[in-house]
């Protein structure tokens, strides 16, 4: 991608990008017009200054040589491959049956997992029912999915989904595919339903904000070599998006090895625009501190005051084996491991995944309900209150800047009333289900045997440890 304003050799101009792309339906004719003229290999004079060009390079030069071509033309002002970056999801587990969970002072929903499954075990990690007795959200704020598109017609998804836009590999003239969203991968369907399942509406699972406007911006193209993707042309234009409909959060469940100048600059125009920028860590189990600054996991690690780096933390609170982390770059942990939430293959369709792209949205979600606590709150105040309010807990000591994990009902209270109470840690309820097979597969998780000589006492062994969901007592051997 370059910026110059006089003829370019050996190089096509595909389209414009970000804040100057050719959207249909945008009064952008007169840009795309100036595109199609351009095509000749000269940028028009018609095609604003401060435009980003995406160019196809026609003279069979590597992308390396034509950089370095144009890093010596008088008028290109900057100049950078058009990068790619990858999903930050670890290997899908096999789906997993938990028992239920409570809180006590908390609003339940009614949803069907909730009181079925401990697949919401995140939900209780973090102390969401608690934050809910406050507030469940607001359909006035809105989260930005960059993302893989989404299943728009899931029935826990189709009432918080406010609109959608399609810039994944898009041409300057896309009419067709600019509201296609359709997600064929899930990734991008399982996020937005952690950030803004519909809560309390008898189906599927609650997101952490049961009431938001969610702005679904597909950004990932697929091809055999990459595998699924997001190219910065892309990112750029769902960010310029997500901007343009007064967003509060972004959500940005990806991240590559290098610097992008030009992702950079947007996330820092979002950032003037008020924008928090919620980022995962990456999946490598890498110290992102500890990383030279061109092979650092990004967005997460650019050093903005609006982003927050989000590593993946396991049921005991100690940091998933996958996730990387940084004393400094990396600021919070929230649960990542085994998060139940909506999938793409049906209406109906619900898969745990768990990675830094789980985690990254239930900290945006958990920015969805304090922008709707406080509607004049600035994205310092909320990056403030999210990171001051964590439970400190030994095992992410050194390992993010926090030192903690994330506890949004304290999170609700700092931001509300400047400092949070102690809450109380979360009590559990326990369902009997006899004579039930249970084919036990976790992800990097753990298991003990205890030896106990009583229900009671397997009981009571499970009920103090908070990553223990199932206990089980078996009256004669084996």
């Amino acid at each position: 991608m370059a910026q110059a304003r006089s003829p370019l050799a050996g190089l096509r101009l595909h389209r414009l990008v970000g804040k100057r792309q050719g959207v249909p339906g945008r009064g952008s004719g007169a840009l795309v017009a100036a595109a199609a003229a351009a095509n000749s290999g000269t940028a028009s004079a018609s095609v604003p200054a401060d435009s980003v060009m995406l160019f196809n390079i026609t003279d069979g030069s590597s992308v390396e040589e034509k950089v370095a071509q144009l890093l010596n033309h008088a008028e290109v002002a900057m100049v950078q491959p058009d990068y790619v970056r990858y999903l930050a999801v670890a290997p899908p587990p096999p789906p997993t049956a938990w028992v239920p969970s409570g809180v006590g002072r908390a609003m339940v929903p009614n949803d069907v997992f909730f009181g079925t499954y401990s697949s919401h075990w995140h939900l209780s990690q973090i102390s969401a029912p608690v934050a809910w007795d406050t507030t469940t959200g607001s359909k006035q704020v809105g989260v930005c999915m960059v993302d893989t598109g989404a299943r728009v017609t899931h029935q826990d998804l189709a009432g918080n989904i406010a609109s959608a836009w399609n810039r994944a590999g898009s041409p300057a003239n896309d009419t067709l595919l600019y509201h296609n969203v359709s997600d064929h991968h899930g990734h991008g369907t399982h996020t937005a339903g952690i950030v803004g399942a519909v809560g309390n509406n008898l189906v599927g699972v609650t997101g952490v904000a049961w009431n938001v406007s969610l702005r679904i911006c597909k950004a990932a193209s697929y091809n055999t070599y990459w595998g699924f993707f997001f190219a910065t042309s892309d990112v750029l234009d769902c960010y310029t998006l997500c901007k343009q409909a007064g967003v509060r959060v972004v959500s940005a469940s990806y991240g590559g090895y290098y610097v992008d100048a030009l992702e950079e600059a947007a996330i820092a125009d979002l950032q003037q625009a008020g924008i928090l920028f919620v980022a995962a860590a990456g999946n490598d189990g890498w110290d992102n501190d500890a990383l030279d600054a061109d092979i650092q996991s990004n967005p997460a690690s650019y050093g903005l005051d609006n982003i927050l780096s989000v590593a993946a933390s396991r049921a005991d609170d100690q940091l998933a084996s996958f996730s990387n982390y940084g004393a400094t770059k990396v600021h919070l942990a929230a649960p990542g491991i085994n998060v139940m939430s909506t999938w793409a293959s049906a209406d109906n369709s619900y898969l745990p995944e768990s990675g830094t792209s789980m985690a990254t949205p239930i900290v945006a979600g958990a920015a969805a309900l304090l922008f709707a606590a406080k509607p004049d709150a600035t994205y310092t105040e909320v990056r403030d209150a999210l990171q001051n309010s964590v439970d400190l807990v030994p095992g992410l000591n050194g390992l993010v800047s926090s030192s903690g994990r994330l506890n949004v009902a304290r999170a609700l209270e700092t931001l509300l009333f400047g400092a949070a109470s102690d809450t109380p840690p979360a009590t559990y309820v326990f369902k009997t289900q006899a004579d039930i097979f249970f084919n036990f597969s976790f992800y990097d998780s753990r298991a003990e045997v205890f030896g106990v000589a009583d229900a009671a006492s397997c009981q009571d062994s499970c009920q103090v440890q908070s990553w223990c969901y199932y206990f089980m007592y078996r009256a004669t051997p084996p």
